[in-house]
């Protein structure tokens, strides 16, 4: 018999994965999914209790995650194709010498791997390229880690969508979910609004991180360098935030604001920085950090994710993209979509699930 999610999701025209598919990951699948379930329940419990979201995986790889509310509820569905080529990508790039020299050294015989294409990392389950990992333990499991963080953050996008009322609010107007990858925005919501909801869904998210507090890692030194610029739990903070831009980069290349009217998220770069802007006002809020050294972290923590990106890729380092951000094109491109905001904030109050959007200034 078809589960709950199965069932919903085949109504949607999309295929549930198949508990006996893709045997090799089934452990990575199931802890992921223990995990959302997990945190979903809290949420629940917290802000509105009794509320559940249907929680899987998917088949289909034209999209990277789900987020839908039907006349059963809410539902949100994650491409197997993701945490696939998340992990794959993570352990390749911890196979190079440069990327995150204090995770152990590798050894004088050591040779980096070959460079792929970018595609080959989007597209992980289908790629040809053999799935490596790192000969040292502490970088294998330090790939693992990071892995966890960045699904945690995808899947609590896809959260915030649905506790924001931006599914009920998309219903309104007859669409029927929000699919994480970029296709031309649906002409019945205007490109602003989309980028608008995304940034919401980013800053949920970016918030929502803060919540769970990373614990030091037994087998994971500390970066001596960060703990004492930016102060003590620096190194995990830190890690967290590398996962989730190093995600960005893998799923979605656009680090420029030409064009951005056919897009339905902001340049990744951008995005970026809603994300940690969210997340060093929440750090200030709920442990008393410091929000100028929670900043202060960013640009060394692009600069990394852009490192290995390049390694990667076998492109030369562009921090372009990085530069972009800071730009008064940048700044004049989030104006709009902040002053979108006390637009669309009224109409999604009343559908929200529980819980309070945010206020403009925290955006």
């Amino acid at each position: 018999m078809a589960s709950n999610f199965e069932r919903r999701l085949r109504r949607f025209g999309r295929t549930a994965l198949h508990p006996d598919s893709l045997e090799f990951w089934q452990p990575l699948f199931k802890q992921l999914l223990d995990r959302f379930n997990y945190f979903a329940a809290e949420r629940a419990k917290a802000q509105a209790p009794g509320h559940s979201v249907a929680i899987g995986f998917s088949e289909d790889i034209e999209y990277n995650a789900i987020a839908r509310t039907d006349d059963e509820g809410d539902l949100i569905a994650i491409s197997a194709n993701v945490p696939v080529s998340l992990e794959r990508a993570f352990n390749r790039a911890l196979c190079f010498k440069s990327v995150m020299p204090f995770a152990g050294s590798l050894d004088e015989e050591h040779v980096d791997p070959e460079p792929v294409d970018p595609k080959d990392l989007v597209y992980g389950l289908s790629s040809n390229v053999p799935r490596i990992v790192p000969p040292n333990q502490i970088r294998s499991n330090l790939a693992t880690l990071l892995t966890t963080i960045a699904m945690d953050f995808i899947f609590e996008h896809e959260m915030g969508h649905i506790w924001n009322g931006h599914t009920s609010f998309g219903n309104g107007l007859g669409i029927s979910a929000y699919e994480e990858i970029e296709k031309t925005p649906d002409a019945r919501i205007s490109e602003t609004e989309y980028q608008t909801l995304e940034m919401d869904a980013d800053v949920f998210a970016g918030t929502a991180m803060t919540r769970e507090r990373l614990l030091p890692q037994p087998w994971l030194p500390m970066i001596t360098d960060w703990e004492n610029k930016f102060g003590p739990g620096s190194t995990m903070l830190s890690l967290q935030m590398w996962a989730v831009y190093f995600s960005f980069r893998i799923l979605d290349e656009a680090a420029t604001l030409a064009n951005v009217e056919t897009r339905k998220h902001p340049p990744i770069y951008v995005r970026h920085f809603h994300v940690l802007g969210s997340w060093a006002a929440a750090l200030s809020r709920r442990r008393g950090r410091d929000e100028k050294e929670t900043y202060e972290m960013i640009r060394s923590i692009t600069m990394g994710v852009e490192g290995a990106f390049a390694c990667l890729t076998g492109r030369e380092f562009d921090p372009a993209g990085i530069t972009m951000a800071y730009s008064q094109q940048a700044r004049d491109y989030v104006e709009v979509l902040l002053e979108n905001w006390p637009r669309l904030r009224p109409q999604l109050d009343p559908l929200k699930r529980g819980g309070n959007l945010a206020p403009v200034t925290e955006l």
